[in-house]
């Protein structure tokens, strides 16, 4: 097996993933413990928390000579078959990381105050792009395409992956 480039991986990503999934394990065996007050709630908020522990996973990206590689380690990648997704070097005209001008402060109280406490009750971190996972790279294609990848991967990991991808095409 041909041995990677470079490998992206998140320590602090895997530990969030780790710790919510006992998150999600801890919920599921609560509300299974009140299972007898209220049978038909409570399958319904087991069912949501198991689709949770199912999709929680931690991502690495892994640039080899001839493709780049993203895989996920949440069990539902695994059961369903997706856990590896690739690209070929061939295929790619260069990579890339979106940037984003500053925005102006706000001045309303009211409206920093709904930010606070909206990224309180979030668990995941947003960009402005709307994604869950935080961050993206991007990969031209030479068929005009472009391709986003999102991840919970640190600036400095997604810029060093950048850099070799598009020293290797």
């Amino acid at each position: 097996m041909e041995k990677p480039l470079y490998t992206g991986y998140s320590v602090s990503g895997f530990t969030l993933a780790v710790t919510t999934r006992i998150g999600w394990l801890l919920a599921l065996g609560y509300t299974v413990y009140h299972f007898p007050e209220n049978p038909i709630v409570i399958s319904i908020v087991a069912a949501v928390l198991t689709c949770f522990f199912m999709i929680t996973g931690a991502d690495e990206i892994r640039v080899y000579t001839d493709r780049i590689t993203r895989t996920n380690d949440s069990f539902a990648s695994k059961l369903f078959g997706t856990r590896i997704i690739a690209w070929e070097m061939r295929d790619i005209k260069k990579a890339f990381i979106p940037i984003k001008e500053p925005d102006k402060p706000e001045k309303d109280i009211s409206v920093i105050g709904a930010a606070v406490v909206l990224s309180i009750l979030t668990f995941s971190s947003r960009n402005y792009y709307g994604s869950p996972k935080g961050r993206f790279l991007w990969l031209e294609l030479k068929n005009g395409k472009t391709v986003s990848i999102s991840t919970v991967l640190t600036n400095e990991t997604i810029k060093k992956i950048t850099a070799l991808v598009n020293s290797l095409v």
